[in-house]
């Protein structure tokens, strides 16, 4: 896919909330590592399934104000919405 650098698309304060999110307690997406080989949703077992080629981490916020925030600002860019 096509990637693109908007400059100040994130400000400072916006990329610390998500970068401290991703380890937060209270999320239930929090840093983890990849999983991969299975069929299964990481709720269901899935998040079992890790293999040793696959090294890298990954964390989700779909849940906080900051992160609608940018999805709304995203869209808005776009023309989506």
């Amino acid at each position: 896919p096509r990637v693109f650098y908007i400059h100040n698309f994130l400000s400072t304060d916006e990329a610390d909330e998500f970068v401290r999110f991703s380890n937060a307690e209270e999320n239930p997406y929090k840093m983890a590592p990849s999983t991969g080989g299975t069929h299964k949703a990481w709720n269901q077992g899935g998040a079992s399934a890790r293999l040793t080629t696959r090294t890298s981490e990954n964390a989700f916020d779909i849940t906080t104000q900051n992160a609608w925030n940018v999805k709304r600002r995203a869209f808005r860019l776009l023309r989506m919405g």
